[in-house]
């Protein structure tokens, strides 16, 4: 453990106060790139009967950050219904938040739950064998 926050250390990720460790504005990047990294979805054992709607309207300018936000909530589960709409039965406001937060596109993004998606439920349904 000792060789653990020595190396984190010596990368300037850490840094040693009287009271233990602290990340470094450094050593904050590292932890929100891991954590965009690994970023999952509970999927809970039982559906509580709502959809999770996420909607973004991004601007051109921030392209590589919609495409980036499109790609990870494929990778994250969710189906898209529409180029800027995507639909997940899991629980994930926190994950949203944090994605949203991350790319720098909390403004533009938003998430909705409903107990209806309209005419895609059956594709929903099926495509998350529910």
């Amino acid at each position: 453990i000792y060789q653990g926050f020595y190396n984190l250390k010596k990368r300037q990720i850490l840094k040693s106060h009287a009271d233990g460790f602290a990340f470094t504005p450094k050593g904050r990047d590292w932890f929100l790139d891991l954590k965009f990294k690994n970023l999952r979805l509970s999927k809970k054992k039982q559906w509580d009967k709502k959809w999770r709607i996420v909607i973004f309207d991004i601007p051109e300018q921030s392209k590589l950050a919609r495409h980036i936000l499109r790609n990870k909530l494929k990778a994250l589960g969710f189906m898209m219904i529409q180029k800027s709409v995507f639909v997940c039965p899991f629980s994930c406001a926190e994950e949203i938040t944090f994605l949203a937060q991350y790319l720098k596109v909390g403004a533009y993004t938003d998430m909705f739950t409903a107990t209806s998606v309209g005419s895609k439920e059956q594709e929903l349904k099926e495509y998350y064998d529910l």
